[in-house]
């Protein structure tokens, strides 16, 4: 038995007129129920569903045909979709699984508290053999319909990361990951890759109409998900038979896991958000990667972002570029005050002294 996240993109779940396909949810819900035992006990895979659509099915219900651009039109059409793409869940499980609706913000990543209820709610769910439906509460998440959580992709890579999932798999409008631009001549499909590269990454760009994703962003999701020990696969799902072929290795892309982390550790590096960024120098960064040491005050150059003691704060070096993430001992205002200086000059300035502005058991490296 399998614990799996299925990923459902906007592409998948509406037609080419942009409506929501509902034979398409009834043919996705069949495929589940037969993966998950029949009946609504079942002995088979543990499925979690996020879902997008919403936005889709509400501009459905209100006439709207083109892509809206204003924040509160696309959080009104979610209001109204949402209801309805449930309820199209609903009816294609009917009589097969329960179903129960799961609506999350980032808020729920970031504290920890609701990260650890979440984990808990979800737990409680699958073992009474329940499918959570999950989507990012679009009607009040400011941040995910700006583009700062990012989209679905994301959304199903932290809950696979949290709930300990076996695999993700992110059924999309096309077939995989592929070696160039799939419209361009020569574009190859990728069976498997071990590793996600700046190159893979840099052959893949573009989004869909309706939805905010694309395959740059997928590629992004599968990296955390694969960097919390959850195996990814990347497939059509406009296809017959779309996640019985995923499940079996017969279509799509692999992304294989790439180490194991513990519950703590997902947390730190990815589920939680980022409150501040400490840049340090090339000794303080070489002393992290290669020595696993702790984050010194002295090896601090800048501090941006307001952050109090214990918030998560990302740590980039020099160029700029992000090395890891971790728990703060001192506050911004503090840190400010106190770069570059050592353990014996610090104490002058604050009164007091930590020996750690970053203790090395809550850092988690991110590059």
């Amino acid at each position: 038995m399998m614990r799996i996240v299925l990923k459902l993109g906007t592409a998948v779940l509406t037609g080419d007129n942009g409506k929501l396909d509902r034979s398409r949810i009834n043919e996705i819900a069949k495929e589940v129920c037969a993966s998950s035992g029949s009946g609504k006990g079942g002995s088979g895979n543990e499925f979690i569903i996020v879902t997008s659509g919403a936005v889709a099915a509400g501009m459905e219900e209100l006439g709207l045909k083109e892509k809206l651009r204003d924040l509160s039109a696309v959080q009104a059409a979610a209001a109204v979709g949402q209801s309805i793409l449930m309820h199209a869940y609903s009816e294609a499980f009917k009589g097969k699984k329960s179903v129960a609706q799961v609506l999350l913000t980032n808020d729920d990543f970031t504290n920890r508290q609701r990260y650890l209820n979440l984990r808990n709610t979800l737990g409680e769910l699958l073992s009474r053999k329940v499918i959570p439906i999950i989507n990012e509460n679009d009607t009040v998440s400011v941040r995910e319909l700006e583009g700062g959580f990012g989209d679905n992709d994301e959304l199903s890579a932290l809950v696979a990361g949290g709930i300990e999932a076996d695999m993700l798999i992110l059924l999309t409008d096309v077939p995989g990951v592929y070696t160039d631009n799939p419209k361009n001549k020569g574009a190859e499909l990728i069976r498997e890759i071990g590793k996600l590269t700046p190159e893979i990454e840099a052959a893949c760009c573009g989004k869909s109409g309706l939805g905010r994703g694309g395959m740059l962003s997928k590629l992004k999701s599968a990296k955390l998900a694969a960097d919390s020990g959850v195996k990814v696969v990347i497939a059509s799902g406009k296809v017959k038979n779309a996640l019985t072929s995923a499940l079996s290795g017969t279509a799509g892309t692999a992304i294989l896991a790439s180490r194991k982390i513990s519950e703590r550790e997902k947390w730190i590096g990815y589920a939680s958000g980022e409150r501040g960024r400490i840049t340090v120098n090339e000794c303080a960064a070489e002393a992290l990667l290669d020595k696993g040491a702790s984050l010194l005050p002295v090896g601090i150059t800048s501090v941006t972002g307001e952050f109090k003691q214990g918030d998560i704060v990302s740590i980039a070096d020099e160029s700029g570029e992000k090395i890891a993430r971790g728990i703060s001992n001192y506050s911004s205002s503090e840190l400010k005050k106190i770069r570059g200086m050592k353990s014996a000059e610090i104490k002058s300035a604050l009164g007091f002294c930590h020996a750690d502005a970053i203790y090395r058991g809550n850092l988690v490296f991110v590059k």
